[in-house]
Parts: C-alpha cells; structure tokens; sequence
C-alpha cells in the first residue's frame, strides 16, 4: 500500500467531522518540513493527532522519532502515532470511537525496528 492509499483511508475519517491539514506540500517545498508528521488531523472532540505514514520499507527518521516521542510524552490532548498498511484499520476505528487516549494501542501493530512501541 502506497502513502496515497493510506492517507485517502484516513482522510475517509472527513465525513465524520474530522478536520485535515497537510504542511508536506512537496510542490512548493520538495523536502517537507523535517520531522513533521504526513497528516494533522483535529478531532470533532478537538484532539491534536498526528499521523506520519509508513510504508513497508519506510522507517522513521530520527527526527520523526524525536517529534513523536516529545508530542506522546509532553501533551494532553495530542497524540502522534505511526500509521501503517497494518495499523492504519485500528487507528481510524479508534478514532472513530473518540478513544484517542488509546491511539498508541492502536499503533502497535506496527513493525518499525527503531521504535520501541
């Protein structure tokens, strides 16, 4: 599954409410912003999620480790979760469920060998 697959997955999540912005324009900036997640989403509850897509062979940079890690770490109402081919199911039910404490549970599924989840 491709980054456009999985973000057209997750952006199904817009017919319930779900707000999206996407600061990686690679037209205007071919690089992204380092370190910052594919996806900002705010919940209809008005929680901060933040999704950075992975592919199968795509790992976390250390700097999306480093944002990941200081957003689950520091804030109440903001998450930052990885979200894969294998997770990407759990993740939007979770959300759906308003159970956004529990995202990183979601997460899990994951297979990133930098991360310890």
């Amino acid at each position: 599954m491709t980054k456009k697959q999985l973000k057209e997955k997750i952006y199904e999540l817009k017919k319930h409410g779900f707000q999206f912005k996407n600061f990686q324009n690679r037209r205007y900036n071919p690089y992204g912003s380092i370190g910052f997640p594919d996806l900002f989403i705010v919940t209809p509850d008005g929680w901060i999620i933040f999704v950075e897509l992975k592919t199968d062979n795509d790992e976390p940079s250390d700097k999306q480790i480093e944002f990941r890690n200081l957003i689950n770490d520091t804030c109440k109402y903001a998450v930052c979760v990885f979200g894969t081919r294998e997770n990407h199911k759990r993740l939007i039910d979770t959300m759906l469920r308003k159970d956004h404490n529990n995202l990183l549970e979601a997460e899990k599924v994951v297979r990133i060998s930098k991360v310890s989840l």
